[in-house]
């Protein structure tokens, strides 16, 4: 039987080497980060103000 294992890993096509396509996706990464983090900064307040009035 021939063909490629279930778990590996597809070959990724080249990337573009035009920096503006980098810098998009540079921003398309930073503001999926960014937009992790004030959840995340979010859920620890709320976690905080709940331990507060519990305590």
């Amino acid at each position: 039987m021939s063909g490629s294992l279930p778990w590996s890993q597809t070959p990724q096509p080249p990337t573009p080497t035009d920096p503006n396509y980098t810098l998009q996706r540079i921003e398309q990464n930073t503001a999926g980060l960014l937009s992790w983090m004030k959840i995340l900064v979010a859920a620890v307040v709320v976690l905080i103000i709940v331990t507060v009035f519990l305590f």
